[in-house]
């Protein structure tokens, strides 16, 4: 998998709404409200090059994903690829290779040693709404939680 900006369609005159997650390295706000990151770097850049007009805002990941889907003129970034979402987004460049899966635990919990994949169904597991991993889960039978 690869982290992709996706974009919907968009008529010259028109400003263009982009945008995003916090995700760091890729975008994040930073401490005035700036949107940085490596992907958001590169998505400036692209926008200026073009001559476009847009907007830049970071939302919750479904908020965003939501935007992207339902708004005209929406540019999402970074997300992840994955064939449905190759038939909803005109893919328009990668950002960072994503070939891995991490899981995370805190610190304190020293009880939780995964020897193999199987033994992650013994925990919760986070993933954020409409996000690639929520649909590895629900594709592999993770039971869903609140």
């Amino acid at each position: 998998m690869f982290v992709f900006l996706g974009f919907s369609g968009v008529q010259a005159n028109d400003t263009i709404s982009v945008v995003t997650e916090n995700w760091r390295p890729y975008s994040y706000a930073g401490e005035n409200g700036e949107i940085l990151g490596d992907a958001t770097e590169l998505v400036l850049k692209v926008m200026e090059r073009a001559g476009l007009d847009y907007s830049i805002r970071i939302y919750p990941w479904s908020r965003a994903y939501a935007k992207a889907v339902h708004e005209k003129n929406t540019l999402i970034y970074a997300m992840l690829h994955s064939p449905e979402r190759a038939e909803i987004f005109q893919m328009i460049g990668q950002v960072a290779p994503s070939d891995r899966l991490y899981f995370y635990r805190l610190k304190g919990r020293t009880d939780v040693d995964l020897k193999t994949p199987g033994e992650t169904r013994r925990y919760v597991i986070g993933a954020s709404r409409d996000s690639v991993m929520e649909a590895y889960l629900k594709e592999r039978s993770f039971p869903k939680t609140r």
